[in-house]
């Protein structure tokens, strides 16, 4: 890794840490990735759903064995593809982009796109294109970091968020979906104590994060203590992971 160019390094962190291999992955992103899931399956029974940036194709299969009728996942990177075709036979795997995915008009009962939505490169097109494809009235399940949350930890806010195109609040998210779907329900993982909530101790949490590598690892301490990855209801602004239940408005996309 010492030697290795900083594009190489920075593919290498993206892929470990956002991205979930099963038996690989830190146990942290393994729990959160699975949960998440864990909680969408249950949604999963005779449908035709998409899953958008798959991954390694866990997740999918785990759809297909909750019951879908059909699951259908798409992925940006053509290895991780491959990889999960090999992997799961029994869900239908392509490279595609989100925002322009090229499936007709209505077709899927459900969109899965967990941890993904704030790394596309045009975001603001994601819920017109999901809307699109969706049945009437279908669903949409996503989940994103917070931005009240995540920006504590000076590991994200340092490095990682190098990879985001948008930071989410709840409200931001509501924006842009409004036109398209109905929520129906908010949810979160890795609820953090309200104090580390308040906008004034991540204002000091946050700029404390930049004057010494002392502070910023005392600040990243702070933030690993957020409890576990099950999925909840968000009664308040305190979970590092959103996710949200949206149902298609079903209004005619020109």
């Amino acid at each position: 890794m010492k030697n290795q160019p900083m594009a190489e390094k920075d593919e290498f962190a993206f892929d470990f840490s956002e991205r979930c291999y099963p038996g690989v992955s830190p146990k942290r992103v393994s729990e959160d990735h699975v949960q998440a899931y864990i909680f969408v399956k249950r949604f999963a029974a005779d449908k035709i759903i998409l899953d958008i940036a798959c991954g390694e194709g866990y997740g999918s299969n785990m759809l297909k064995n909750a019951g879908a009728r059909k699951v259908f996942s798409i992925d940006n990177n053509p290895d991780i593809v491959k990889h999960a075709s090999r992997t799961y036979p029994g869900v239908s795997f392509s490279v595609a982009d989100a925002t322009s995915t090229n499936f007709p008009d209505e077709s899927f009962d459900m969109v899965v796109c967990l941890a993904a939505w704030h790394h596309l490169d045009g975001y603001a097109e994601f819920p017109k294109e999901v809307s699109r494809i969706l049945k009437p009235s279908g669903l949409l399940i996503f989940s994103v970091p917070n931005e009240k949350i995540i920006y504590r930890n000076p590991f994200h806010k340092h490095f990682l968020t190098k990879f985001y195109r948008v930071d989410f609040t709840k409200e931001k998210a509501e924006k842009l979906l409004d036109p398209f779907f109905v929520i129906e329900g908010w949810y979160g993982q890795r609820f953090v104590k309200k104090y580390y909530a308040n906008r004034l101790v991540r204002l000091f949490l946050h700029l404390g994060s930049f004057m010494s590598s002392y502070i910023a690892s005392r600040v990243h301490s702070a933030f690993v203590l957020a409890d576990g990855p099950i999925v909840r209801p968000l009664l308040s602004d305190n979970a590092r992971y959103m996710l949200a239940i949206c149902r298609n408005k079903n209004k005619t996309i020109s």
